[in-house]
């Protein structure tokens, strides 16, 4: 006769822990709820499930954890499918149906990228619920958050992992970046030719509200406000969309009213809308004289970067890889751990962003 053996919620998440293959002490250090648990659960759903849009993941780990948390971790969840999007795990791309534009995740198929200190990054969903790699392999598997790094000789780590049948994902390809442009006036003279040749707009323009490049950079959401009837220039906005969320776009206000408007995305290296948009908007801060900054402070022997406006995803994802990310601290958006200087980030927010530092605790 079959037996049924109750355990407690506590015995339950440490089960679950190890049937994801999550290492024994991520599961020690939190809970179910763990960037690297949640990370490997969403992966675990998504072999099964994709492609399907991103409500459909998320509500099936949900239902998942129903029971063995207390709090709702539907929030968590959001944020660390972000997080596996912007490493390359899943894709997420836009279909229109029926007038409608809706988002469908995809997983990306095994493969792995050499960072630059030749550690190697792990990408990629196997169908059906698969294991990346086979189990004599695992231990040398470490999860940080969405992250999961490969640790073997450098030399020998390219021919194993390409032995597993994972392809190899050039940094150029991964990372993604634009190109460099010299100076933020430079960038923006490109938009505002395209806006020069954008046809005159005669009709309202349905729920705009527009970046104000008069308010301080440091509160992102404080910024963005309805056009008023003294606004004369240039602005990036975002604009409704009957289904699906709001257009980003960048338009050109007389008296209140958008006269010329184009929409985001123009240029191919761009990954979304938004990539886009808030390159401008931080172009246009440093051309005006009031570029966006970014806060440097140690804090228990590491470097933290804090940051008050949102990152493109090319320039997140080259911070995910070798920070710890947490919710934004002494009035940051987001704050970034690192182990070392992060020279080559701070690098990357200064040439590609146009920021400018500022140290503080």
């Amino acid at each position: 006769m079959t037996s049924i053996t109750t355990i407690d919620r506590c015995e339950a998440q440490q089960t679950a822990v190890q049937a994801l293959e999550v290492p024994i002490d991520a599961g020690e250090r939190a809970s179910i709820t763990a960037p690297e648990v949640l990370a490997a659960s969403i992966r675990r759903a998504a072999g099964f499930l994709c492609p399907c849009p991103p409500r459909t993941l998320r509500e099936e780990v949900q239902g998942v954890l129903e029971g063995m948390v207390d709090d709702d971790a539907a929030e968590k969840i959001e944020d660390t499918i972000q997080q596996l999007i912007l490493v390359g795990d899943l894709l997420d791309l836009p279909v229109e149906e029926n007038g409608r534009s809706n988002r469908m995740l995809h997983a990306t198929p095994p493969s792995f990228v050499v960072r630059r200190d030749d550690r190697h990054v792990l990408l990629g969903i196997p169908s059906d619920g698969q294991s990346i790699l086979s189990e004599s392999y695992r231990d040398r598997i470490e999860q940080r958050g969405a992250v999961r790094f490969f640790h073997e000789d450098p030399e020998d780590a390219r021919q194993i992992l390409a032995s597993r049948g994972l392809t190899e994902v050039t940094r150029e390809e991964w990372l993604r970046s634009p190109n460099f442009e010299p100076s933020p006036s430079d960038y923006i003279a490109d938009f505002n030719e395209e806006l020069d040749q954008a046809g005159e707009v005669n009709t309202e323009v349905a729920g705009i509200k527009i970046l104000d490049a008069s308010k301080s950079p440091r509160f992102y959401k404080g910024r963005w406000r309805k056009p008023k009837m003294h606004d004369d220039g240039r602005y990036v906005a975002r604009r409704a969309r009957r289904f699906g969320a709001d257009f980003w776009c960048y338009v050109q206000i007389r008296e209140g009213a958008v006269r010329r408007l184009m929409d985001f995305p123009r240029l191919p290296h761009s990954e979304t809308p938004r990539d886009e948009a808030w390159r401008l908007q931080s172009a246009i801060d440093a051309h005006q004289g009031a570029p966006q900054v970014y806060r440097v402070r140690s804090e228990d022997e590491r470097t933290v970067i804090d940051v008050f406006s949102p990152l493109p995803s090319w320039a997140e994802r080259q911070f995910l890889v070798v920070s710890e990310p947490k919710p934004g601290e002494k009035g940051a958006l987001c704050s970034y751990w690192f182990e070392g200087k992060a020279s080559s980030e701070r690098d990357l927010l200064e040439r590609y962003l146009w920021m400018e530092a500022q140290s503080g605790r």
